[in-house]
């Protein structure tokens, strides 16, 4: 009989400690019918368990998050933080918690992962939870899984049938319009990870990128080729460069943002 490896080892102990029973209940549940279940994620950087549900990537993403503590950037000072592709709300806790006193806007696209982004994150008053989709240009945007990726990778896409309601595309220009009634002019980090629709918004940054101090983000260049080279012409006026997971992180020498171990 084949041995298991330490990281799918790890991985289901880490599963264990964090559903407990109910979730491996669950997850057997799941394996018998394919259907998700609901369970709760529970890890000590966050102060309530979060509402996931068990058979989708709900779990691997919330564990990213989690377990990225000492080893990920942080930074004192900071008035707003921009997550782009919220999901379930592990990202936009765990920036709120490395970004002490930063208002977070919260942006997620997908109507069930809003529904648990709204559950896990909205009850911090430092966390304003948004239904939309970060854009180039205002738009009605549409989920639209039909052209590669999982199950549980959502594409945006503008327009839609006339029976779907859309969702509202929101850009980064307007963001910091509406923040101008706060007094705040600059976004400390902005944070990238809508399936590839990063192509599209660093495409069309150029009226924005100056009032962007730091980026975090996923790209997705076998969904969209091109969104690489996009992002290196968007940042080459950003120096400093570091990874945290997936993510590739930019940003500017004076940016208030600190490099895992600095």
């Amino acid at each position: 009989m084949p041995l298991i490896s330490t990281r799918t080892l790890q991985e289901r102990v880490g599963f264990v400690r964090a559903t407990g029973l109910s979730g491996c209940v669950a997850r057997l549940a799941c394996a018998v019918d394919g259907r998700p279940r609901a369970g709760r994620y529970r890890h000590p950087a966050f102060a309530h368990p979060l509402e996931i549900r068990i058979g989708t990537t709900d779990f691997k993403v919330s564990r990213q998050w989690s377990v990225m503590n000492e080893a990920c950037s942080r930074g004192e000072g900071c008035r707003l933080v921009v997550d782009a592709g919220a999901n379930i709300g592990a990202s936009s806790l765990r920036l709120a918690d490395r970004f002490p006193g930063s208002r977070v806007v919260a942006i997620e696209l997908e109507e069930a992962n809003h529904r648990l982004l709204q559950r896990n994150a909205g009850v911090n008053p430092r966390i304003e939870v948004r239904h939309a989709g970060l854009w180039s240009r205002p738009a009605m945007l549409r989920v639209d899984n039909t052209h590669g990726g999982t199950a549980w990778a959502h594409f945006a896409v503008e327009g839609g049938e006339a029976d779907e309601v859309g969702v509202p595309g929101i850009t980064v220009d307007r963001i910091l319009e509406e923040m101008a009634s706060h007094g705040i002019d600059r976004i400390d980090v902005l944070k990238i990870d809508i399936e590839g629709g990063e192509l599209d918004v660093l495409q069309s940054c150029d009226a924005w990128i100056d009032r962007v101090d730091a980026i975090m983000i996923e790209l997705h260049e076998d969904d969209r080729p091109g969104a690489t080279a996009a992002f290196e012409r968007a940042v080459r006026d950003f120096p400093r460069r570091w990874t945290e997971g997936e993510l590739v992180c930019v940003a500017r020498a004076d940016a208030r943002i600190r490099e895992p171990g600095s």
